[in-house]
């Protein structure tokens, strides 16, 4: 029987996060080993601080208002898309993706493109 993984999730991680991270773990147990636990680390911190800055602008809005009145952009938008991006890059290449996960190859179709869009590329040409 192989070792099982051991990742004790930071008690002050947002429930979503320790929730999704232990899905994470429990799906990919065959995969994962020790010396993954510092992605696995990396993944959580990034995923909880998208938690964190989407609940912010939800609360907060995607805009306020700064002390002299002006609108400006939630700070929270920026790290929401940094560790987003940062997700994404680790789910990617822990094959956490539904492409990668699956083994999800592009249709290949016979080159005719029959969406309005593609027939109005055609008749422009």
């Amino acid at each position: 029987m192989a070792k099982r993984l051991k990742y004790n999730i930071p008690e002050w991680f947002e429930q979503e996060t320790k929730e999704w991270i232990q899905i994470i773990i429990r799906g990919n147990r065959d995969k994962l080993k020790d010396i993954d636990l510092g992605a696995i680390n990396i993944l959580a911190t990034q995923y909880n601080s998208y938690v964190l800055a989407t609940k912010d602008i939800e609360d907060n809005g995607v805009t306020f208002k700064n002390y002299r009145g002006d609108i400006i952009r939630n700070p929270a938008t920026s790290i929401a898309k940094d560790a987003s991006s940062q997700c994404f890059n680790f789910i990617k290449e822990y094959g956490l993706t539904l492409k990668s996960r699956d083994g999800i190859k592009p249709e290949e179709g016979n080159g005719e493109d029959e969406s309005p869009l593609g027939k109005f590329f055609k008749s422009v040409k």
